[in-house]
């Protein structure tokens, strides 16, 4: 079920996806490296932001097990022993399409569920739509078969899922960016678990 709420570790998320340095790192990506998905690149991104501008501790891959890591883990700043953990961030970077893939919507659900030092607190889901303006002098840009200019369908067919979570609320940010090539737009569905 969706609801509206905006809890503190999600209103820090969506500050931290709209800083101008976020922007300026997807243009980065979307200028250089267009041949592949950002997801460890934007999540850092966004880890550096919080630390600078919160009053958050963010730490990437920790705390880290032989069954995986959490992607993102928020502590206060002023107690920054593991047992202040106050969130558990898992994200995930698609092209619209790809929702429609069994293994690609399993690992969606896998993140969704997943405890490691805790139940995943929150979900960052990054979809992007591209267009291509000119074909790049270096590489084809790959997997523009999975694009969609609308993705909402492909959202609700991942909400839809059967084992997708019943409670959560959902917060959504776009960004667009453009090279002479290739222009991005990367929609953040921010996904608060409870």
């Amino acid at each position: 079920m969706k609801t509206s709420q905006i809890d503190p570790v999600t209103s820090t998320l969506i500050d931290a996806i709209k800083n101008p340095r976020v922007k300026q790192k997807l243009h980065e990506l979307n200028l250089y490296f267009y041949n592949r998905k950002h997801e460890n690149q934007i999540r850092d991104e966004i880890s550096i932001v919080i630390n600078e501008n919160s009053d958050y501790l963010a730490m990437t891959e920790h705390p880290k097990s032989r069954n995986g890591a959490v992607d993102l883990s928020l502590y206060p700043v002023m107690n920054k022993d593991e047992s202040s953990l106050i969130a558990t961030i898992e994200f995930k970077h698609h092209y619209p399409k790809d929702l429609t893939i069994p293994a690609v919507q399993n690992s969606i659900i896998s993140d969704l569920t997943r405890n490691l030092s805790s139940q995943t607190s929150h979900f960052i889901h990054i979809i992007q739509q591209r267009k291509m303006h000119k074909k790049p002098p270096v590489s084809d840009v790959k997997f523009l078969q999975r694009n969609s200019d609308d993705i909402a369908y492909y959202t609700c067919l991942l909400e839809g899922l059967d084992k997708f979570p019943l409670k959560y609320n959902k917060n959504s940010h776009s960004i667009t960016v453009k090279s002479e090539f290739i222009e991005s737009t990367y929609t953040f569905d921010i996904y608060s678990l409870m």
